[in-house]
């Protein structure tokens, strides 16, 4: 049997992926800002790399209820490609935490 190391249900996948971190990243923002009640939160978002690192890292979690949505169907593809797309967040955090 042949496996099919990328296909067009991993691309799926991976935008789905990217999508729901893009979308989650204000609502984790709005959320550190009624905890923290710091009204600078998009200030800190904007140029301190801790802020955007922990906002980021904290925008993959909506991530599981996608992989896990796609492992109860049984689409493989499409749950690779989510994992996909937060391997890459954590590549980007780790750049933006540590390399900046």
């Amino acid at each position: 049997m042949r496996r099919n190391f990328w296909s067009k249900q991993h691309t799926i996948g991976l935008i789905i992926g990217i999508l729901t971190i893009t979308a989650a990243i204000p609502v984790v923002a709005l959320i550190l800002y009624y905890f923290r009640g710091n009204t600078a939160i998009w200030h800190n978002l904007t140029f301190y790399h801790a802020v955007q690192a922990q906002v980021l890292s904290l925008a993959s979690i909506p991530n599981l209820f996608w992989f896990h949505r796609f492992l109860k169907k049984e689409k493989w593809n499409l749950g690779y490609g989510v994992i996909y797309a937060t391997i890459i967040n954590f590549i980007v955090v780790m750049i933006i935490k540590y390399a900046l």
